[in-house]
């Protein structure tokens, strides 16, 4: 069982609250952060432009002011590239998920069916030992459980089915 622990786990990592606490949370922060840079950064080109216009600074200032500027909008950009590009690999992994838990369902409920069709009544006393597990691949001739027979009278002490 352990595919539906992993399920569980990637289930947990799908829940709204946890991608937004975690993940989208961040991201959409570094967004706003760009923009409070880009608003900063306009502000300084305007006060570098009026400066140079009167003669108070270079215009080299303002090119670095504009320099700056472009930078932040490049930065901005980049944060939403990427808050928009993990919002796709959040819908990606979630459609993932889905067709492995449906895919996982189906081959359980395909080897309890098989299982409850091999299933028999021993006519002498003993135990039955399994060597696979619910949700586990057979292949022809692969050993199912081995009968360990506890009856003296009877000669064969082991006999695996398959």
């Amino acid at each position: 069982m352990q595919e539906k622990t992993l399920l569980k786990i990637t289930e947990h990592r799908l829940e709204e609250d946890y991608l937004q606490d975690l993940i989208f949370a961040p991201l959409s922060a570094a967004v706003q952060l760009a923009e409070a840079d880009i608003i900063a950064a306009e502000e300084e080109l305007a006060a570098f432009t009026s400066k140079a216009e009167v003669g108070q600074d270079t215009y080299t200032s303002v090119m670095l002011a504009q320099a700056r500027l472009d930078e932040c909008k490049i930065i901005r950009e980049k944060a939403r590239t990427e808050l928009g590009q993990k919002r796709l690999d959040v819908e990606v992994m979630r459609r993932k998920f889905s067709a492995e838990e449906s895919d996982l369902d189906q081959r359980l409920q395909m080897n309890l069916n098989i299982r409850a069709l091999h299933q028999f009544v021993m006519p002498f006393d003993g135990a039955v030992e399994s060597h696979s597990y619910v949700g586990s691949f057979l292949e022809e001739g692969d050993p199912i459980c081995t009968v360990l027979v506890t009856d003296p009278t009877i000669h064969e002490r082991q006999r695996v089915l398959g």
